[in-house]
């Protein structure tokens, strides 16, 4: 509605009943948006500290402190907002995004959004004794709190989730992991966590080459608590895509009908869930093309990227890492998506989750040194994630990215316990994997078994390949030049190369994935 004026001195007002922020609109706009206490809008400004400018408040001066904790510049009683020098921190020239990015050091953000998190962590049981006496003002700060083990998180979800309660949470969704590796893991988050979480992951899928032009198939799994599905469906909402339900309709032909009617250019899942349907898809018309694919949950093959770019001529092919507890920490931008080692790049998102490589003895590793992941959740303040051990292994690499980016480089290698130890052998599956890459091999599977006493390793893989002698030859050879086995030289372990159709390994009926390795000995 438009407010009494005179000519060009006319104000607009927008009265908004959901709350939230957002870019002002700036040009003697006001809008109105109703919250149901202070401490609900103090959770969703905190955040913001380092860039937060003007505050116009009628209330006590406790409470004004309070803002003033969150980093507001400047505090003016209600009506007097226009007050002030012509050189004080408001000119009204950009919105909030662009101003942060202007002016404000990305450092400065990180350490501000640190700071609230540990603040808010110390209001919950568990971490008001975990992180009594540590003072916590920079990311180098973290290494005086002990890393938290999954066994411990674990046993929080199952027995104590209060613990990790910092407030009574409104809105928002509870998800839980799909459960193929361990026990189940929950994950809370409320209303303003949530929101933060689909903002930053919308600015990461811009980074990634998404954006609201975009008719997504998103294939990504749901139900029984599990949250990729729907968290990325509030992103391509967010991002103004247009979204296609499938999750877990698999169906090739009903796919290619509703690709042609809407014109679906994008396709998001798990590799191996989307790549056995998309060949046969392609099968039934030769037309089928991509233009982007963007992954997650388990990585994509060498081959599989290969017939991508080649068959259905997707431009861009991008994986996206992200965790039940703290959700995204990795994404690709147009340099990462290579179809080589360059792969396992990924961006972090430093101002969102804050990522630590550690050694064995819980210590920060040197940059370029490979070690356990640990993740440090900057805006989940309510059941906060510090310095949590997620189970994965990378590095991060010295250096820029060609991008631009401010954010830094991790390699991202894998289950940090993805080895088999047989025979007298410890077997890496990401060596596998990276052996195998140049041949026509999608998913690769490690099984370790007794047969008649005798230690046996099954590699089983996934292919399209006509002729399977040839590819087992392949195989073995690659397996031997890369000095992970031989045959010829480790003969006290038996080996058998089982070579099954795209899509035949057994998925998790949950989220669709593969196990890597599979221990029978036990």
């Amino acid at each position: 509605m438009r407010a009494p004026g005179t000519g060009s001195l006319s104000w607009t007002v927008i009265v908004d009943e959901k709350p939230g922020l957002e870019p002002s609109p700036l040009h003697r706009t006001i809008r109105i948006m109703p919250y149901r206490s202070i401490e609900e809008v103090e959770n969703i400004v905190a955040p913001l500290r380092g860039y937060l400018q003007t505050l116009g408040y009628a209330g006590s001066l406790e409470e004004v402190e309070r803002f003033s904790e969150c980093g507001v510049q400047r505090i003016f009683e209600l009506g007097r907002m226009h007050g002030g020098d012509i050189d004080d921190p408001h000119d009204g020239q950009y919105d909030l995004p662009q101003l942060l990015n202007l002016v404000v050091a990305r450092g400065g953000l990180v350490e501000a959004r640190l700071q609230n998190m540990i603040r808010h962590a110390r209001k919950c049981a568990f971490y008001s004794e975990r992180l009594k006496g540590i003072d916590i003002r920079t990311t180098g700060d973290l290494k005086k709190i002990p890393p938290l083990d999954r066994a411990t998180w674990e046993d929080l979800g199952r027995m104590h989730p209060g613990k990790l309660a910092t407030r009574n949470p409104c809105g928002g969704y509870v998800t839980r992991s799909g459960g193929s590796t361990g026990i189940p893991k929950f994950s809370c988050f409320d209303k303003t966590d949530w929101e933060a979480m689909i903002e930053s992951a919308t600015r990461v899928f811009c980074s990634c080459g998404f954006d609201g032009s975009d008719h997504i198939a998103n294939f990504m799994s749901a139900g029984d608590l599990y949250g990729s599905f729907i968290s990325f469906n509030h992103v391509n909402y967010a991002l103004g895509a247009v979204s296609y339900c499938f999750c877990g309709a698999l169906d090739p032909g009903n796919f290619m009908d509703v690709a042609k009617r809407f014109g679906i250019n994008a396709v998001q899942g798990l590799p191996n869930v989307i790549m056995p349907m998309l060949r046969k898809a392609k099968e039934l018309d030769a037309s089928l093309q991509i233009e982007k694919i963007m992954y997650a949950g388990q990585p994509m093959g060498a081959v599989d990227r290969r017939w991508l770019r080649q068959e259905c001529k997707t431009g861009i092919i991008c994986s996206i890492i992200g965790t039940t507890e703290a959700n995204h920490i990795g994404y690709q931008c147009g340099h990462c998506q290579a179809p080589d080692a360059r792969s396992r790049l990924h961006h972090t998102i430093d101002d969102y989750n804050w990522i630590e490589i550690l050694d064995d003895g819980g210590n920060p590793a040197p940059d370029g040194t490979a070690g356990r992941i640990a993740v440090t959740g900057l805006q989940k303040t309510n059941y906060p994630v510090i310095r949590y051990l997620i189970g994965d292994a990378g590095r991060i690499v010295p250096g820029g990215c060609a991008c631009g980016s401010g954010d830094r480089l991790l390699e991202y290698l894998g289950r940090w316990d993805d080895i088999i130890c047989i025979g007298k052998l410890n077997i890496s599956y990401l060596d596998v994997r990276d052996a195998l890459a140049p041949l026509d091999v999608s998913q690769v599977q490690l099984t370790g078994s007794f047969v008649n006493h005798r230690e046996l390793l099954t590699i089983t893989v996934e292919s399209a390949e006509k002729n399977p002698d040839g590819l087992r030859r392949g195989i073995i050879k690659a397996l031997a030049e890369k000095n992970i086995f031989d045959q010829q030289k480790d003969n006290f372990l038996s080996v058998e190369i089982r070579i099954l159709p795209p899509g035949s390994l057994p998925r998790n009926v949950r989220t669709g994935k593969t196990k890597n390795i599979i221990d029978e000995r036990q």
